[in-house]
């Protein structure tokens, strides 16, 4: 057979001219060019089916890790507390610092806000700070509340509540 093209001798079976690339016979050309597009497709469903379900689980997770970056970028703790016992605690700091007064002793702090995340004492037994001014047995104790958005630092002196700080 001699492509109609060129002129040039190919296979009988040929559907394109293999020196120019003409089609031999246009409805042979036809048939195997669909056929070879029909397979394409198929195969490439295949693939597109379970790569797309990979590609939406890493598109969600990449969403949903910086709607969390955004919401405690700015902020030292996390959005929430971890409370007494592990506990999660959604209270503010406004509203553990509103339930504590100057002069309050440790146990109605207690009953106000329940047991604290975490106690530093500070006991000690005298300082003697020269001139007769002299401290026996001062007792400071340090207690911490953590709270949305920080941690609320409660300061007690021999027992009463002396400050309260929020961070």
């Amino acid at each position: 057979m001699y492509c109609k093209q060129c002129g040039k001798e190919i296979n009988n079976r040929a559907v394109v001219c293999v020196y120019c690339g003409f089609p031999t016979d246009e409805a042979r050309f036809n048939h195997h060019v669909q056929k070879a597009h029909t397979h394409d497709l198929q195969k490439k469903g295949a693939i597109d089916g379970s790569s797309k379900f990979v590609t939406g689980i890493i598109s969600f997770l990449i969403v949903l890790s910086f709607i969390i970056f955004l919401a405690v970028k700015d902020s030292h703790a996390p959005p929430f507390g971890i409370g007494a016992l592990g506990k999660i605690t959604t209270r503010s700091q406004d509203e553990i610092v509103n339930n504590v007064r100057m002069g309050m002793r440790q146990n109605q702090v207690t009953a106000a806000l329940g047991e604290p995340d975490d106690k530093q004492e500070m006991n000690q037994a005298g300082i003697d700070f020269g001139e007769g001014i002299r401290t026996d047995g001062l007792e400071m104790d340090l207690w911490y509340y953590n709270c949305k958005g920080g941690m609320v630092q409660i300061g007690f002196l021999n027992g009463k509540v002396d400050s309260i700080n929020s961070y």
